[in-house]
């Protein structure tokens, strides 16, 4: 299917793609010096619902992710919440806080603990917010409504991760880059 889609492309738009390899940066997720001090979820049965698949398993209070906003009060089985300077999840594998984590920083986030067992998380994060970006094309528009949401620095994600045992070490990626040539006005059918 995804060829046939490839190839109406190329033939109604003249898209000329091509794929390449670029290096970038990212992080590991590790277990620290001292081991992994993490709670355990009482319920290890595999939830339906992760964080990296299912949409709305962000919170956002401080405009920080996407998805929708889970409700205060208890979170459901394979949730993430951020909101202020806390990170609550619930029955979560690593791989899904990786993931979130991935959505947080500016680099891809890899699970390598090799702790696979559900976990309850409660992590509070240094208020050391980055300043919100304000697009160039924003400001030339006279709009400067438009502005991109604050981030919290890899140190700050680092120091809290710290509290549960574990680290970010920086690792450089080569990743696929999907590139376009060039593209046409659609031709007559």
């Amino acid at each position: 299917m995804a060829q046939m889609v490839r190839a109406l492309l190329e033939e109604r738009f003249q898209l000329r793609t091509r794929v390449e390899k670029q290096d970038a940066p990212g992080y590991d997720l590790v277990v620290g010096k001292n081991g992994a001090r993490l709670q355990l979820s009482p319920d290890q049965t595999p939830t339906e619902r992760q964080p990296d698949s299912a949409p709305g398993a962000q919170s956002s209070a401080a405009g920080i992710g996407g998805g929708r906003t889970i409700p205060d009060g208890p979170l459901p089985r394979g949730s993430i919440r951020l909101k202020d300077n806390e990170l609550t999840a619930s029955a979560v594998t690593l791989t899904a806080l990786a993931a979130f984590l991935s959505r947080q920083l500016d680099g891809l986030v890899t699970d390598r603990t090799n702790i696979t067992s559900l976990v309850d998380l409660k992590l509070r994060f240094q208020p050391d917010l980055q300043p919100a970006r304000i697009p160039l094309e924003s400001i030339l528009r006279g709009g400067g409504t438009n502005v991109a949401p604050p981030t919290r620095s890899a140190a700050s994600i680092a120091a809290a991760l710290q509290q549960l045992g574990l680290q970010l070490a920086a690792v450089k990626r080569s990743i696929d880059v999907f590139i376009i040539d060039s593209v046409q006005y659609p031709s007559e059918n």
